[in-house]
C-alpha cells in the first residue's frame, strides 16, 4: 500500500518525516519503536484500548522514521536491516498478543457468536 503511495506521491514521505529525522544511528529508533511496541502490548491486556492504539500508532511512525533516516544519513547497513525487520516482527508480535489476551474481546467474540 505505501508503495503505491510512493509512486503517486514520491515526495510526501520526505515531506513528512524530514522535520523528525535528526542525524543518529537508526538502530536507537529502532530499539524505541520496540518498546513502544511492547508498551503498547501491554496496555491492550490491561484494556487500555485507546493509549494503546495511539502507542501502536507511534510504534508504526518509529518504523518508518527509522528507515528515512538510514537513507537519508546514508546509514545504511546489513545489520541494521535485519535488526529493523527482526523487532519490527516482534513489535507486532506483542501488540497481537495484548490484543489477543485482553478482556473486551470475549465480550466482542460473545456478541459476534449471538448475532444470527
Amino acid at each position: 500500500m505505501l508503495d503505491k503511495i510512493d509512486k503517486k506521491y514520491p515526495k510526501l514521505r520526505e515531506k513528512i518525516l524530514d522535520p523528525f529525522a535528526f542525524n543518529c544511528n537508526p538502530n536507537y529508533i529502532t530499539t524505541l519503536a520496540i518498546l513502544v511496541g511492547l508498551f503498547s502490548g501491554i496496555l491492550f491486556y490491561l484494556d487500555l484500548i485507546v493509549i494503546a492504539s495511539f502507542l501502536y500508532l507511534f510504534n508504526g511512525f518509529l518504523d518508518i522514521l527509522d528507515g528515512r533516516i538510514a537513507k537519508k544519513y546514508k546509514r545504511r547497513t546489513s545489520f541494521g536491516n535485519f535488526y529493523d525487520a527482526t523487532l519490527d516482527k516482534l513489535s507486532d508480535m506483542f501488540v497481537m498478543v495484548g490484543i489477543s489476551s485482553f478482556k473486551t474481546l470475549e465480550y466482542i467474540s460473545f456478541l459476534i457468536m449471538a448475532v444470527p
